[in-house]
């Protein structure tokens, strides 16, 4: 697990939006390129707009791999669609798949990494690594010219510190973690967004991906002021932070079809932070 600490210049009143984004499968033919291209241009385009990567960015399957697919590889940017132009794609791809997932996200990410407080990795990325003895997130950092703490593994923590001209701090603190819980009700994963409230201490927001799904919910816990002379409740926010991957897709056939899995929605969740004289207000939005 990584710490990382994140200085953020504001006034009083501003309005951040904090987007999560992972599980793009970038390189899958069923990831949703043309959603995922209109929020990479949505957080562009705001300069109050503020990023993590949750995982699962790239699809990271290579031809050796048992869920190797040749008909799940995006073959259809920049390309006619005939069948010669898919071969020829196909087999470049096969041949440099590590870089080409690492050249493609460099260039889907370059509008928005300036603006990105931790880059994560998912299972596909993991076990890509591993077996290939590369880091494919460190390599797209390294190509995009950010600091080394940029990219944080597995899981980390990120203290995002809201300041003014005037001195003023309001601290933020992000936990993420790609995660592990997957199937088809959300049951055990808002028990299991519980868990990790309970055993990891002091966030104010705790994010995981990995299950597709798209869920926010919150927990209020009791307490007191510090003069010890009142109750004060504090609200932290729990997430799954959805996913840019289609389970169904006309003429395709995904791992998701073959599984039965339902659909997904395309939309990341989005939180509003705001530092103010009192202290950082947080809502969730779904």
């Amino acid at each position: 697990m990584e710490l990382r600490t994140v200085i953020e210049p504001c006034s009083l009143g501003q309005t951040f939006t904090f987007i999560p984004m992972g599980d793009f499968h970038l390189g899958s033919a069923n990831c949703d390129t043309k959603a995922l291209d209109r929020w990479i241009r949505r957080i562009a385009d705001d300069p109050d707009a503020r990023w993590v990567g949750m995982g699962d960015l790239l699809e990271s399957i290579a031809p050796d791999d048992p869920r190797w697919n040749p008909g799940d590889i995006d073959d259809a940017s920049n390309y006619q669609d005939t069948a010669e132009s898919r071969m020829e794609i196909t087999l470049r791809r096969t041949q440099y798949i590590g870089d080409w997932y690492v050249d493609r996200l460099t260039e889907i990410l370059r509008p928005i990494i300036g603006k990105c407080w931790s880059l994560n990795d998912g299972n596909h990325e993991d076990k890509f690594n591993a077996k290939y003895f590369t880091c494919l997130l460190d390599r797209v950092r390294r190509n995009l010219g950010q600091p080394a703490d940029l990219y944080a593994g597995w899981a980390s923590g990120t203290r995002v510190v809201f300041e003014d001209k005037h001195g003023h701090r309001r601290p933020l603190k992000v936990f993420q973690q790609h995660g592990y819980q997957a199937g088809r009700k959300d049951g055990a994963k808002i028990n299991g967004l519980d868990d990790l409230i309970a055993f990891q201490e002091g966030y104010d927001i705790y994010l995981v991906a990995h299950s597709h799904s798209r869920l926010l919910k919150t927990h209020t816990a009791l307490g007191t002021n510090n003069e010890f002379n009142d109750l004060v409740d504090h609200e932290v926010f729990g997430g799954h932070t959805a996913s840019f991957l289609r389970t169904y897709q006309l003429h395709r056939v995904g791992y998701g079809e073959k599984k039965g899995y339902p659909p997904v929605s395309i939309k990341p969740i989005r939180f509003a932070v705001t530092p103010r004289k009192g202290g950082l207000e947080i809502e969730g939005i779904l």
